[in-house]
């Protein structure tokens, strides 16, 4: 369309889409520290649940194949399941079934009552192999989450 020797174009002007972009820096800039901070507690909780879901893999285990624990240690990123095959409750050289990593940052800061812990199965119920109720402490930074089992084998993720 043209008047007079002007031309109307439709579109954007330059202030517009400096604004625009102003907006959008200024919104991510707000958002990303929140960002991170969610994904670090998200690998914490991802981290907590997934020993949880082992702990109860070795029990599970225990019911149908003999004896299997896991093994912590304070300050650790890592654990080991392992198949007790001569019943001692005790890792054992040849014992190592697997060994899982928690994710990145996430780590193992108390355990209670001692570290190293091994926490056993026996069949047929199984029976779990602790002397008191045991806490697990994983943190990420200044967060943190429970586990706890008692001397039923009951497993609480808190």
């Amino acid at each position: 369309m043209k008047k007079e020797g002007l031309e109307v174009t439709n579109g954007f002007t330059l202030v517009e889409l400096i604004v625009v972009t102003g907006i959008i820096l200024l919104l991510s800039a707000i958002a990303l520290p929140n960002f991170n901070a969610g994904e670090k507690n998200m690998a914490l909780e991802r981290s907590t649940v997934k020993l949880v879901q082992d702990l109860s893999k070795a029990r599970e285990m225990a019911m149908s194949a003999g004896a299997y624990g896991i093994k912590l240690e304070t300050n650790s990123s890592s654990y080991i399941l392992f198949a007790d095959l001569n019943n001692d409750q005790v890792l054992d050289s040849g014992e190592a079934v697997e060994t899982f990593f928690m994710e990145k940052g996430v780590k193992i800061s108390v355990l209670s009552p001692v570290s190293p812990l091994i926490i056993t199965f026996t069949p047929p119920d199984p029976t779990v192999n602790i002397n008191s109720t045991t806490t697990i402490t994983l943190t990420n930074d200044n967060q943190s989450k429970n586990i706890r089992i008692n001397k039923a084998g009951l497993i609480n993720n808190e």
